[in-house]
């Protein structure tokens, strides 16, 4: 937990002197690479560090996208595009699990991770 809030003051910082356009190019790079490394994954060892990369680009991702609704809307339309932007994490939430599992179930665990490119 620890290293996840450190990235967070590392990323907003970085992106205050690079400029969010190529942390958050980085980030979706990042992420890209680290799915396809699940995807393909040999061993259980492999998916593990697959999916803590991902999730640190994940994370990434998700904070440089707040950081930058916060730069382009004054507050009254920020908080709607927040709210948005939550709302969508509230139906992934719901719906992502089910339709995980029935990939799992029926494909395979490998296709729910493609689907994520």
């Amino acid at each position: 937990m620890s290293v996840v809030s450190f990235l967070t003051i590392i990323r907003a910082k970085l992106s205050d002197i690079w400029g969010r356009k190529p942390i958050l190019l980085v980030s979706v790079a990042w992420f890209f690479v680290s799915s396809i490394i699940c995807a393909t994954a040999p061993s259980m060892g492999v998916l593990i560090a697959g999916r803590a990369l991902q999730g640190i680009a994940g994370g990434a991702l998700i904070q440089v996208t707040i950081i930058t609704i916060s730069d382009l809307f004054s507050m009254r339309l920020r908080t709607l595009f927040i709210g948005l932007m939550e709302f969508m994490w509230a139906l992934a939430g719901g719906i992502g699990p089910i339709l995980g599992g029935v990939f799992a179930e029926s494909v395979s665990w490998r296709c729910k991770l493609l689907l994520t490119l």
